[in-house]
């Protein structure tokens, strides 16, 4: 087992400085991570959603993702989360929040049926607007 000294000389966090490791990367990559201290100096930090990204992806599928709306740092997350690359670069981006208009919610208040009821039936159920703002809810715990 190599011997560790947890102080790193001026030398060794100039020659960091150097090889673009600020100090917070070089004391995480021994202390933490165990690294070999010359390891750490000399291995330059990698940027994860630039160049690597850039390497990595097509430029073809780049292009047709930047059409769909989606950037590089969308398409790295995607395939973070183990999508294949066709999904990640064909499906759009979805928005979080369904926007339901006042007057639908009005109407749906006088019908006894809550914004969340009108939001599961619309995105779970696929009803249309208007059968999820007027049609009656059965009872407790019954969906529809």
């Amino acid at each position: 087992m190599k011997e560790w000294n947890p102080v790193f000389t001026r030398e060794q966090i100039e020659q960091a400085k150097r090889n673009g490791v600020s100090y917070l990367t070089l004391y995480a990559r021994v202390i933490n991570y165990g690294w070999d201290i010359d390891e750490a100096i000399h291995t330059p930090p990698h940027d994860r959603f630039g160049n690597d990204v850039k390497s990595i992806l097509p430029e073809e599928a780049v292009k047709i993702a930047e059409q769909n709306g989606l950037s590089r740092v969308d398409i790295w997350n995607r395939l973070n989360a183990g999508w294949t690359l066709e999904k990640a670069i064909h499906t759009p981006k979805t928005r979080r929040k369904l926007h339901i208009p006042a007057y639908a919610l009005e109407i749906a208040k006088k019908n006894g049926i809550t914004r969340k009821q009108v939001s599961m039936r619309l995105r779970i159920l696929g009803w249309t607007l208007e059968e999820a703002i007027t049609k009656p809810v059965k009872g407790k715990g019954k969906v529809s």
